[in-house]
């Protein structure tokens, strides 16, 4: 009865038939030969079908494999299919792992891709639980310092487009294969540098408020342990008042242990414990406490 369901369901008995081909190609004793034969079967059939089967619980990781496993050209249609629904696919359960994978495996085109389809949309994107581990995957594996600034940079609010128009003044607006741009901002003092000095002022305050309300909302879902939420907080604190940078120590004391996994966390969680009083020292001490031996020698 529950097979039957299945296969009544839309693409059921396409589903089926692929992940009969999976379950052979993922094994380790298959040969390169064969393993090649059965994927590019599989491929030839979920060709037209990428986008639906990618957000189905039991077809992602087909869809996965593939791209780990399959050939560039096999990573360029995939893409191709993709490409249109990048940001309903990065918050959906099953298909935002595929969207990880391509940035992991698929060539700059797609990776640049990605990173278009999320301007104007990352700080939907970074408070999204899903949609911000295809963010973390673009920052770690995808695109370059520059162009995963420029998406980080949406944080500070309107702020971040002085320097946008500046990049576009200035002719940098192309953007790099390599997912960065030719010119521009690679942190938040440089964005406040490119605002004329009567404003810079008021504009540094807003996109203060800004970026630590975000990163308030990440520490609400448990996201700080993301380097892409790091790095945001570590601009944060760069450029923010005091006043500003202490409203952080309620959102950020007990998430210490996930800040000190990178090196941008661990400039922030200096910044607040020398901020912090003598209470938010010690609940920052604590998170780490049974873990010094392991903060002592992360790398």
């Amino acid at each position: 009865m529950k097979r039957r369901r299945r296969l009544q369901q839309p693409l059921g008995g396409l589903a089926q038939r692929v992940k009969g081909l999976w379950e052979q190609f993922r094994q380790k004793k298959v040969g390169l030969d064969r393993r090649n034969e059965l994927i590019a079967e599989t491929h030839s059939l979920l060709k037209s079908h990428y986008k639906e089967m990618s957000a189905k619980h039991d077809c992602s990781r087909i869809v996965q494999a593939i791209l780990k496993n399959g050939t560039a050209q096999m990573r360029r249609d995939i893409w191709l299919e993709l490409s249109g629904d990048v940001l309903a696919l990065s918050k959906d359960e099953y298909a935002h792992p595929v969207l990880a994978k391509l940035l992991r495996y698929g060539g700059a085109p797609a990776k640049e891709g990605v990173r278009l389809a999320f301007r104007g949309h990352a700080v939907r994107a970074m408070t999204h639980a899903r949609a911000a581990v295809v963010l973390e995957e673009g920052l770690q594996r995808g695109w370059s310092q520059r162009g995963a600034f420029e998406l980080l940079r949406e944080a500070m609010g309107h702020e971040h487009r002085h320097q946008a128009k500046a990049e576009a003044a200035g002719g940098s607006a192309s953007a790099a294969s390599s997912g960065g741009v030719d010119k521009g901002a690679t942190s938040a003092i440089e964005v406040l540098a490119s605002i004329p000095e009567e404003e810079r002022e008021a504009a540094s305050r807003r996109a203060c408020r800004a970026m630590a309300k975000i990163v308030a909302v990440q520490s609400d879902k448990k996201l700080l342990g993301l380097q892409m939420s790091q790095r945001l907080l570590d601009q944060c604190l760069q450029v923010a008042e005091p006043a500003v940078a202490r409203s952080l120590l309620p959102s950020c004391r007990d998430a210490m242990l996930a800040l000190l996994s990178s090196r941008e966390g661990g400039r922030a969680a200096c910044v607040l414990a020398g901020l912090g009083s003598a209470k938010d020292r010690k609940v920052m001490a604590r998170a780490v406490s049974e873990h010094m031996q392991e903060v002592a020698t992360h790398d």
